[in-house]
């Protein structure tokens, strides 16, 4: 997923994302680690 693809598309993908997709795209918007827990 793109930053340039549509929002809804974007949030569509975060269900399927990996977990370590999903803390670079924390890394990338934040700019900071992420938490150090999650959810499954």
């Amino acid at each position: 997923m793109t930053e340039h693809a549509p929002i809804p598309a974007r949030l569509a993908a975060l269900k399927t994302a990996t977990t370590p997709d999903l803390k670079a795209q924390w890394r990338d918007l934040f700019d900071s680690e992420p938490p150090p827990f999650n959810r499954r």
